[in-house]
């Protein structure tokens, strides 16, 4: 139960900074608790999901290039790599990343 309300308050606090209108709360615990989530796209997603370079930057908000970025300075989640080329993210480590970067000061960032 504890990791839902950590994850609702990660989604709230998104929503808040992307200026987003609220969510029913009692939508976002039915998704949380079957952990079929998506953060922005409002689309549902099972942890296996995988994800593309794009969709991940969607998800986040940011350009693929950022996430592009990341991956070459070993930074962001873990991603797989198919062939050569293909790169994918488990949406469960999408998840873990971003709660790992929860802070509640600036100040802790650099702790």
């Amino acid at each position: 139960m504890d990791d839902v309300v950590g994850t609702m308050t990660l989604i709230e606090s998104k929503r808040d900074k992307l200026r987003l209108p609220a969510l029913p709360r009692q939508a976002v615990q039915q998704a949380l608790a079957t952990q079929d989530t998506s953060l922005t796209t409002g689309r549902c997603r099972h942890p296996d999901d995988l994800l593309t370079s794009s969709e991940f930057a969607a998800e986040i908000h940011s350009s693929p290039r950022t996430v592009e970025s990341w991956r070459l300075r070993g930074a962001g989640p873990p991603f797989i790599r198919i062939g050569g080329r293909r790169v994918l993210y488990r949406w469960r480590d999408v998840l873990r990343y971003l709660e790992g970067r929860r802070f509640s000061s600036t100040s802790e960032e650099h702790a």
